[in-house]
């Protein structure tokens, strides 16, 4: 701690101007540091990229309004532009060239629950294409009834969402969080660097210890507030080829180019602290800190899938589908903003500010592959006029993903100790995931009613229990279709549950957050709710 007095100066006066000078230095030096740590070994600017590849590993289908509608459980169905992304065998069950497209309106709802039982809602919208598409069908010869070509694209993932939090807190600041980070070897450049430049956290010049004016004390009672906003979303291009061999063996194969954009804003402020004096009568404690992050990622990749379809008796389909994992190259550009606002002015100012510079990283995803099967019951159509309709279909998918094998790697192929310990913690968080899905459609002549659910099971290991913070699905919907065109309404209400950290010290650094202090946390209810109407031409 430094200590300093000069006349009639006041020592936080005289603390103030060392400060300044000394930030004045230290600033230099730390972006002359920064820079060269960047261009020679490139920089974790976000330091989760453990949960970034999980989020961007998942995929929760939303594509088509007859599939929506249907649980997303077409795999053993097909003739939907949602086989191109699921199984491409189901390309193959087209009968005739069709063009299809979907739209969709997205409501995101999010309710915040604190320790104190009280919550605070939030919501977001968006409105997006999630499905458009084209298959041709070509006559074969022999036992190839046709050969099809297809090419779409398919949602695959929505991060739309918001989540705000206004609560006391008379046990941690997020400075605690800081002093331990600096004192255990995880000084961040864009945490530590910045509360230590607008004084929030100090460094003792004799013991080379940091510590804060807030943690010292211990006393709290202090409100935090954050604020929480994702948009983007995960989608794929699919070329695919099939064939239809005797109208009883459907084969497919795509070549994919998934695609992932989200940008991410997370704002943090504590405010009414506890008053802290010096030894000369002076308020050290701040007013008020804020500590603010963007981010925007954008990713492409490549993948494949093999799939088959097999109808050994008229009403009855039996489907597979094997992905490959799929290769993602990532950018992200982050920024890191902290303010601090103190109640005794210095030369009239009492804020002080650090923004960093605009801060790019790239590195490897390679996601897990993934297997499904499915079952169809489909019943003889029946023609009404010159178009023929299905009274009856029954589907049922299971879809098998392992989340620990998850990769990140560097994008120059050298080893990173924080990728490393990020496909340390995926090894341990994340497991294997069962999914479920079903769907069911009646015809009425021309009209269709549809039904449908899915259960993901959680991919973390910690939720020991099958049932443990799954994602649920329900959902339905309704058609109208002839022999040229037709057209679909589907509608589904999706329920999941997490958990958001304040500090992000848990999500950071999961074996050992902050030693013996506690994090806050919030829960989260989300349900997210889709509509969507599909169009599509026969030729």
């Amino acid at each position: 701690m430094i200590v300093a007095t000069c006349g009639n100066c006041p020592s936080f006066y005289v603390f103030q101007i060392h400060v300044l000078e000394l930030q004045k230095i230290k600033k230099m030096k730390k972006t002359i540091i920064l820079s060269l740590f960047c261009m020679l070994f490139g920089l974790q600017v976000y330091a989760q990229y453990h949960l970034d590849a999980l989020r961007y590993s998942r995929q929760f289908y939303s594509t088509t309004a007859k599939s929506e509608a249907m649980g997303n459980s077409l795999s053993a169905v097909g003739a939907d532009m949602s086989a191109l992304t699921i199984n491409p065998a189901g390309m193959a069950v087209f009968k005739g060239a069709t063009c299809s497209g979907t739209m969709n309106f997205t409501y995101v709802g999010t309710k915040t629950g604190f320790a104190d039982n009280r919550e605070l809602a939030s919501d977001r919208l968006r409105l997006n294409f999630t499905s458009v598409g084209y298959v041709g069908v070509f006559e074969g010869s022999g036992a190839i009834v046709s050969y099809n070509f297809g090419l779409a694209y398919n949602n695959i993932g929505d991060f739309t969402m918001q989540t705000i939090g206004n609560e006391p807190n008379g046990s941690s600041s997020i400075l605690d969080f800081f002093v331990y980070n600096a004192n255990n070897d995880r000084f961040g450049n864009f945490r530590e660097v910045p509360a230590e430049d607008v004084g929030l956290l100090n460094k003792d010049s004799g013991t080379g210890e940091y510590w804060s004016y807030v943690t010292d004390d211990g006393r709290y009672g202090l409100t935090q507030r954050h604020d929480y906003l994702s948009r983007g979303s995960m989608g794929e291009i699919d070329l695919s080829f099939g064939m239809n061999i005797e109208d009883k063996v459907f084969v497919g194969f795509s070549m994919g180019v998934p695609s992932v954009s989200q940008s991410k804003s997370r704002s943090y402020t504590e405010l009414s602290y506890p008053e802290i004096y010096d030894t000369h009568g002076v308020i050290v404690s701040p007013d008020k800190l804020k500590y603010t992050q963007e981010s925007d990622l954008d990713g492409v990749g490549i993948n494949a899938k093999l799939g088959i379809i097999c109808q050994p008796v008229p009403f009855l389909r039996v489907g597979a589908a094997v992905h490959t994992p799929s290769a993602y190259k990532i950018t992200e550009e982050y920024t890191a903003k902290m303010t601090a606002k103190y109640p005794v002015p210095y030369q009239g100012q009492t804020v002080y500010t650090y923004e960093s510079e605009l801060n790019e990283y790239e590195f490897l995803l390679n996601t897990p592959f993934r297997v499904n099967a499915g079952l169809g019951i489909v019943l003889e159509p029946i023609s009404v006029g010159n178009y023929y309709t299905v009274p009856l279909t029954f589907s049922f998918d299971y879809e098998y993903v392992d989340y620990s094998r998850i990769k990140l790697k560097n994008i120059d192929a050298e080893f990173d100790p924080y990728l490393a310990a990020d496909n340390d913690r995926i090894k341990r968080q994340f497991g294997q995931t069962h999914n479920f899905k079903t769907g069911l459609e009646l015809a009425l002549w021309h009209f269709k009613i549809r039904g449908g659910a899915s259960y993901y099971q959680s991919p973390y290991t910690k939720d020991d229990s099958y049932w443990n913070n799954g994602r649920v699905t329900y959902s339905g919907g309704l058609g109208y279709s002839t022999d040229h065109f037709f057209f679909d309404l589907g509608y589904s209400y999706a329920l999941h549950e997490s958990v958001f950290n304040l500090y992000e010290a848990n999500d950071l650094y999961p074996e050992n957050p902050m030693g013996g202090k506690s994090e806050p946390q919030a829960h989260l209810n989300h349900n997210t709710q889709f509509y969507k109407f599909t169009f599509g031409v026969r030729f």
